[in-house]
């Protein structure tokens, strides 16, 4: 038996208004809690967003950064449909 744990980071905590700038995903072994797979993507958002500097002291992760690294939500779905499966 598997699970997948996932973990966000956001440019803050109005959920509303916010976005997702980061996605992980873990999937260990229910059993044995060995680590099986993971997958990491830095999320670029659609449209205008800006990081404040609280958020960004927080999960050190800069527009600057996300403009340069950043991938589309869009482009990892897939992924991130086939990893969760099962």
């Amino acid at each position: 038996m598997q699970l997948v744990c996932f973990d966000t980071e956001t440019t803050g905590l109005d959920v509303q208004k916010e976005h997702i700038i980061q996605l992980s995903l873990v999937k260990f072994d229910k059993e044995s809690w060995q680590v099986l797979d993971q997958r990491d993507w830095y999320i670029l958002p659609e449209g205008e967003f800006e990081i404040p500097a609280e958020a960004e002291a927080v999960h050190h992760i800069s527009t600057a950064f996300l403009l340069e690294n950043g991938v589309s939500l869009r482009s990892v779905y897939d992924d991130f449909i086939a990893f969760t499966q099962g």
